[in-house]
């Protein structure tokens, strides 16, 4: 395997990191899913709005790099379960509610979290403090790069059209 020089497309970062993304997270999923009825998404939101207070629907889809119609249906199923609501900005007669973790949803929160942070413990604990600090570094400057790749344009000028059936024909 090289990341350097790819042969295959196991050797591909983007596989690499999805690898260990899919199987690193299914205790998670299952956790989320089985212990809390949340999915992993709608918990990432949930997580969002806790730690960092009330935020537009739009502004919270950007932090949690999600779509935005994506993040408007997760955001109107926690609504419904009750774990988040809107909420008036303070001081404020903008038009534009806020959304905002409810109690039973920080409680969610608050029960949740420190098991997925044995999760992840488990996960990281092959690594020593200093291999767990460079990858850290690591990985945000892979991050840093990508977000460099994505705002310069990706490179790639085709487009998906996934508003009608996700794909183009096959080129010849």
């Amino acid at each position: 395997m090289s990341l350097w020089n790819p042969q295959v497309h196991d050797d591909l970062i983007n596989y690499q990191l999805k690898r260990i993304v899919n199987l690193g997270g299914q205790p998670a999923v299952r956790l989320c899913e089985g212990g809390f009825g949340i999915t992993r998404s709608q918990w990432r939101l949930l997580a969002a709005l806790t730690e960092e207070g009330p935020r537009s629907a739009s502004a919270l889809a950007q932090r949690c790099h999600m779509e935005r119609a994506r993040t408007s249906r997760l955001l109107a199923q926690l609504i419904d379960r009750r774990l988040v609501e809107r909420v008036a900005p303070e001081g404020s007669a903008a038009r534009r509610n806020l959304l905002a973790a409810t109690e039973q949803g920080k409680d969610v929160y608050a029960r949740l979290f420190p098991q997925l942070v044995e999760i992840n413990r488990r996960i990281i604990r092959t690594l020593g403090e200093e291999e767990a600090a460079l990858l850290e570094g690591l990985l945000g400057r892979l991050f840093e790069q990508v977000q460099r790749i994505h705002a310069e344009g990706d490179g790639v000028a085709q487009r998906a059209d996934r508003w009608r059936g996700g794909h183009r024909p096959m080129a010849r």
